[in-house]
């Protein structure tokens, strides 16, 4: 850990925990987190995708705490081969719910949304469907190229996908660009990391009112163009710039460098409806492979390096 600045300090290292997904809990004032970790790989011979989600409480009081198996899936595979990344997973704030990818070699995709308790799984099906953030514990902002069908071309971008119901509704509500990452900020602004896909300007950070993706929901509005609707507050930003993260909804976590090889941390706020990214503060040269930074309440991150879970105060 000498690699990271003096501003840190190690509290407790988790063995076995490669992240996916931080929840918080709050208990007499003080922030708890959850952490899922999400495993998805292609089984050759079985031609088959083995899917696992694990489930961890992080303490400085039980750093060799071992994970526990939630629910595990093995899925034939209709096409050969392909990738289930954790980037495309998240979990519903009351942890009954699930959502992760599995995206074929062809590029087409297939959501699950899994019921953590029983197992149950209802699908949606797609075209390079990717981040995910959820909005309340029936309905979750996703990216894709295409959702509800893998042929539904001309609506690349972000999809509302409301399971209340007994089916998955996707709404379609604003496209041209690859999202590289999504975050809620204070309950107000829905923040995008993306690039365009065709047309467009620079690549972005993008905010946007929940209440105009309400209006786009309801059929008040159309689906929104990011690089030209005036209710859409763009700050340029480079692509490698854009590799972000959005823990807890508080701070944009992204390299500092097209190299990779230095990250940065930003406090996220809103202001008057707008967003407002407060000082870069470097986190330190963790190296090529770099890690995932998960929001650990109590103003601490959980720095995910592939093989651990390191705890640290940001001070």
């Amino acid at each position: 850990m000498d690699v990271l600045t003096a501003d840190f300090a190690v509290l407790a290292m988790l063995c076995g925990v490669r992240g996916s997904e931080s929840i918080l809990r709050e208990e007499a004032g003080c922030e708890r987190p959850i952490v899922y970790d999400f495993s998805g790989y292609y089984d050759a011979v079985g031609d088959s995708f083995e899917l696992a989600i694990t489930r961890y409480e992080p303490s400085v009081t039980a750093p060799d705490t071992q994970g526990e198996l939630v629910q595990s899936l093995s899925w034939p595979s209709p096409g050969g081969p392909g990738n289930a990344v954790p980037a495309t997973f998240g979990v519903n704030p009351s942890e009954t719910k699930a959502v992760f990818t599995v995206t074929l070699d062809s590029y087409v995709s297939t959501m699950f949304e899994m019921d953590l308790d029983s197992g149950q799984t209802r699908t949606l099906p797609g075209k390079l469907v990717d981040r995910v953030v959820w909005l309340d514990d029936d309905r979750f902002f996703i990216c894709a190229m295409a959702l509800g069908t893998p042929d539904n071309t001309g609506n690349e971008g972000l999809y509302l996908v409301d399971g209340s119901g007994s089916s998955l509704e996707p709404s379609f509500l604003a496209g041209r660009f690859d999202c590289n990452g999504l975050g809620i900020i204070d309950d107000t602004l829905l923040a995008i990391a993306g690039s365009p896909i065709v047309g467009g300007t620079d690549p972005a950070l993008v905010a946007v009112p929940l209440s105009v993706l309400d209006e786009v929901v309801a059929g008040s509005r159309s689906p929104l163009d990011v690089y030209s609707d005036e209710s859409v507050q763009r700050i340029a930003r480079e692509v490698w710039a854009l590799q972000g993260f959005f823990p807890g909804g508080r701070w944009f976590v992204s390299p500092a460098n097209a190299q990779y090889t230095e990250y940065r941390v930003e406090p996220l706020a809103v202001d008057s409806g707008a967003l407002i990214l407060g000082t870069a503060t470097p986190l330190g040269v963790p190296g090529l492979a770099g890690f995932t930074p998960l929001y650990a309440g109590n103003e601490r991150l959980l720095m995910l390096d592939g093989a651990a879970a390191y705890l640290v105060d940001f001070e």
